[in-house]
């Protein structure tokens, strides 16, 4: 991952999220976020797998940075 120097440079460490169906859930958000969660990279659509995440899914995953006070760091790579 070529973020991996920079987030160590910062002091922090990364957290890998497996997701299951390529769908954003609940419960695997509640296992990897927590009060140190500081940000968060997002692709959307995840390419290889050309997923598009539908919007509950974003709604989702916007609700748990609100309530960690987390940034998104998102790549929009196309307009849905």
């Amino acid at each position: 991952m070529i973020l991996l120097p920079i987030i160590r440079q910062a002091g922090a460490s990364r957290v890998w999220c497996a997701w299951r169906r390529m769908a954003l859930d609940e419960e695997t958000l509640r296992r990897v976020f927590n009060h140190k969660t500081k940000a968060v990279l997002f692709n959307n659509p995840l390419n290889p797998a050309a997923v598009v995440y539908p919007r509950e899914d974003l709604e989702l995953l916007a609700r748990f940075c609100q309530e960690f006070d987390t940034v998104a760091i998102c790549d929009e790579v196309w307009n849905t």
